[in-house]
């Protein structure tokens, strides 16, 4: 294929992704999280206070909040109108003082009558999808230079269509922030050892801070680092090339610090202060030792903190300890990764191990560690071997994705060999390939986030794999249509009156995390119960979803969209 029409194939992805992408962001209601990430953007730029980034940092957040902060139909953009007075939480007064579920809900939802939050937070989706493009370019230049052109687009179109990839790039979180630059730091490492330049080391390690202020997991980075270079710098002496290792190491470090203070606009704090603490305040002995962005540590501490005793929920069984199962992150992957990636994968790994095929693709070592000591990384950290058990969702799984496709590349290698015939069988097969990913993407659009391989997903997976809250707004025209009360327990933070949706509150999460069950229900109605909520049961949200159902005769009545399930009680 020539560098021509393997470019305009490019183009013809990228747009196409972006138009799937765009009306996601448009349809899909706010999901958990996205509130929260956006009041943090939004207070860093009205006040230059990074107080409420505990649970991430902040360069992705400050981005999302620019296209909003852009915009004059909201009260933050108002100069008679300051952050700080019209969010109560953010002042050190308040009970609730950095509390950013209340603060986000005092930002986006301040009253029932203003339905502004719904809508700040679809576009604030729209940076993400920036991050999504960026990882696409790099994949394809990655597997360009190993696998050809042909290879490039097999790599890049697996990635642009993947399911998890469209839901988690039309998201205002940090996920996909945190695949690209992780990506992005890799892939200009293996340019340094290639060859080596102080440019590339400079742009090496200031990537390296960017994913560091995309998400605190990033520091995943450090080990992927130390073992690349250990195995891929040459020298004659083991212990010379420790230190040379040790050497860029240093550097890059240095460099990726520096870029993170940079990213805290360089804001410097005493060793004793707290959040948003003025720096004159005097502390004795080491309290006064000034610290250059403290608050990325606090996040880090806080992480570490708060990752203890989180739910969690495989194959029908729910946890509350915290332990999980060491076989959660393979058994996500498995469930919530497309089949037909899953295949190229098998079929993939099975053309490196058989000796004939591993010598036509002639991968070198180096380049074989650059991609797979990540993915190695990753799948340790996965099974708990590196402390780490927090079950949470496929979504931080998302920086791998893009070493394993790259890997897939190298099919497009045979499409160069042989014969002629078994070129255009080869080729014919990778359209092919690419088309069924587009049609799998048009049967599930736009509701990506729940998308599964096996047929209700739910009994396997909930949360942000498979119900975040996404389809409160299709709950409208349902309610609406009922003569009949509508109640409903929801896994989600943002309030269904800020779609102007009606329901009675059952006990749920997030918004409903608060809500009674009833001592009795008015007869006859509905019960609409996120699947979150129904599969999670006692310890998402306190009650025995399916119990109460059997208990008060329910009938399953239908599903609204994938993710809402609908009783009728009589």
């Amino acid at each position: 294929m020539s560098r021509k029409n393997s470019v305009i194939i490019l183009v013809i992805m990228l747009f196409l992704f972006c138009g799937i992408g765009y009306d996601v962001t448009k349809k899909m209601s706010p999901t958990y999280d996205e509130q929260n990430h956006l009041t943090r953007g939004i207070a860093i730029l009205k006040t230059g206070d990074f107080r409420l980034s505990f649970h991430h940092p902040p360069f992705a957040n400050i981005l999302s909040s620019v296209p909003v902060m852009i915009g004059d139909n909201y009260w933050w953009n108002n100069s008679s109108n300051k952050f700080e007075e019209n969010v109560p939480s953010f002042e050190p007064e308040n009970e609730n003082f950095l509390n950013i579920w209340t603060a986000s809900h005092e930002t986006l939802y301040k009253s029932q009558e203003v339905f502004d939050g719904v809508k700040a937070i679809k576009i604030s989706r729209l940076p993400t999808l920036l991050f999504a493009i960026c990882a696409a370019l790099i994949i394809f230049l990655w597997t360009k230079e190993l696998f050809g052109y042909i290879g490039a687009i097999l790599s890049t179109g697996i990635f642009l269509f993947d399911p998890n990839i469209i839901a988690h790039s039309t998201l205002t979180t940090t996920d996909m922030a945190a695949t690209a630059t992780i990506l992005l730091s890799v892939y200009l490492l293996r340019k340094y050892i290639v060859r080596p330049s102080w440019m590339i080391l400079i742009a090496c390690g200031a990537a390296v801070g960017v994913a560091f202020l995309c998400k605190f997991s990033s520091i995943i980075l450090l080990p992927i680092f130390a073992l690349i270079l250990l195995s891929t710098i040459k020298h004659p002496k083991i212990g010379k090339r420790v230190l040379n290792a040790l050497w860029v190491g240093i550097l890059m470090l240095v460099i990726a610090g520096f870029t993170v203070w940079a990213g805290y606009f360089f804001k410097v704090e005493k060793l004793a202060a707290k959040p948003g603490e003025a720096f004159s305040v005097q502390y004795s002995g080491k309290g006064n030792i000034p610290v250059p962005a403290k608050q990325y540590m606090r996040g880090i501490k806080t992480v570490m903190v708060e990752a203890d005793g989180h739910k969690a929920y495989l194959n029908g069984v729910t946890d509350d300890t915290g332990n999980g199962w060491w076989y959660y992150f393979p058994a996500t992957f498995v469930y919530k990764t497309n089949w037909i990636a899953l295949i190229l994968i098998a079929v993939t790994t099975i053309l490196f191990i058989l000796p004939k095929t591993r010598r036509k693709i002639k991968l070198p070592l180096n380049e074989t560690l650059f991609l797979g000591i990540p993915i190695i990384i990753y799948l340790l950290a996965g099974f708990g071997l590196l402390g780490i058990s927090l079950n949470l969702g496929v979504r931080h799984l998302l920086p791998i994705y893009p070493f394993i496709y790259i890997f897939i590349g190298a099919l497009g290698v045979f499409a160069d060999f042989t014969t002629k015939k078994t070129r255009i069988v080869t080729i014919v097969t990778l359209v092919t390939i690419l088309f069924s990913y587009i049609a799998i993407i048009a049967l599930n659009h736009p509701n990506y986030l729940s998308y599964f391989n096996l047929p209700r997903g739910d009994r396997y997976l909930i949360d942000s794999n498979y119900d975040w809250g996404q389809e409160l707004e299709k709950l409208k025209d349902y309610e609406d249509e009922r003569s009949s009360p509508v109640y409903l327990s929801y896994f989600g933070t943002t309030p269904p009156l800020g779609v102007r949706v009606g329901c009675r509150y059952l006990p749920g999460m997030g918004v409903m995390s608060n809500a009674k069950l009833p001592e009795s229900i008015e007869r006859p109605c509905y019960v609409a119960i996120s699947a979150t909520c129904l599969q999670g049961g006692k310890v998402y949200t306190g009650v025995d979803y399916k119990k109460f159902l059997f208990d008060e005769n329910a009938e399953f009545v239908e599903m609204i969209g994938k993710t809402i399930y609908i009783y009728h009680i009589d």
